[in-house]
């Protein structure tokens, strides 16, 4: 997705311009919703990036609870990786917790304590 190379260059205005005509053409695809949150993050948009993300929670708990795991397991991972999933981090932690799968909800009550990085540009 060309949105998710504009993440990996933080260039998070064009990521988000091409991530929101993503979720608009596929709703129902959990993807274009976690860059949709994250770029916004990436730009401070934090009540976008919360709208974004809940949508993505509602559509596609498996894959963020995949994704995040990636953090918790403490493995090697690229600076655009880490920045990626530490942007998905910030952007999760503005939904409500109630709407969550218990799976993700209990995830993300071990990363609570995880420091996320500035991620400016």
């Amino acid at each position: 997705m060309l949105a998710n190379a504009y993440i990996g260059l933080k260039d998070y205005v064009q990521a988000l311009h091409y991530s929101r005509l993503g979720a608009s053409q596929a709703p129902h695809v959990v993807t274009p919703h976690i860059v949709v949150a994250t770029a916004s993050v990436g730009l401070g948009q934090m009540e976008l990036a919360a709208d974004a993300m809940t949508q993505a929670v509602r559509v596609g708990p498996e894959f963020l609870h995949k994704r995040l795991q990636l953090l918790e397991a403490g493995l090697p991972l690229s600076e655009t990786m880490q920045r990626r999933l530490h942007l998905m981090l910030t952007a999760v932690r503005l939904v409500d917790r109630s709407l969550m799968s218990a799976p993700l909800r209990d995830l993300l009550g071990r990363l609570d304590g995880l420091q996320v990085p500035h991620l400016g540009p």
